[in-house]
């Protein structure tokens, strides 16, 4: 998978996903480490947009995901973010004291929908 993900609009870079790939031959996770949207263009689908890519292309790929729910100051608060990640097919992980989620590879017909 990318490193980095990235949609622009006509003022630049509008959201970025950033993961942490673990090298090729370890059977780990790849780590979801930062979601990021533009202050100013918040709620209006970007960040899912580009999520659904990932989840796609880890799903292609046969990526396991897993993230740890970290609300940013002037974000979507935990409850929210909690919620959201859910949707995505992000399940809790007990094996952690953080709030960490995971998310094994589904259908691609599944995801497909959520775009």
């Amino acid at each position: 998978m990318k490193g980095m993900y990235s949609s622009t609009d006509v003022k630049g870079v509008a959201s970025m996903v950033y993961l942490f790939n673990a090298p090729p031959g370890h059977d780990q996770p790849s780590l979801v480490t930062h979601i990021w949207t533009r202050h100013d263009i918040r709620g209006k689908g970007y960040a899912s947009r580009l999520f659904n890519q990932v989840l796609a292309d880890a799903d292609r790929q046969n990526v396991v995901l897993m993230l740890s729910i970290q609300p940013d100051p002037g974000g979507l608060p935990y409850s929210a973010l909690h919620l959201w990640y859910k949707r995505c097919g992000f399940i809790y992980c007990s094996e952690y004291d953080d709030p960490t989620m995971i998310r094994y590879p589904q259908e691609l017909s599944r995801i497909a929908k959520l775009a």
